[in-house]
């Protein structure tokens, strides 16, 4: 996985294989009630199946440094 650069810029996707740029995809869509529209996160769990633990370190990751975090 690619660190961010050191300005801070998210790390991008193109260093991803197609399989894990789908699964950060398919990460950040599971994530978007939560972040775009502040459904709580056990929610979100409740109804993805994902647990919430998960989610949780999922967030952070974006948070810190974009989709390209979100896959580790």
């Amino acid at each position: 996985m690619q660190a961010a650069a050191p300005d801070g810029d998210p790390a991008p996707l193109t260093g991803f294989s197609d399989a894990q740029r789908l699964e950060a995809i398919e990460r950040w869509r599971l994530l978007r009630p939560h972040l775009e529209d502040h459904v709580p996160l056990a929610q979100v769990a409740g109804f993805c199946g994902v647990p919430e633990r998960t989610l949780r370190r999922w967030r952070a990751a974006f948070q810190a440094g974009g989709l390209g975090r979100v896959f580790k």
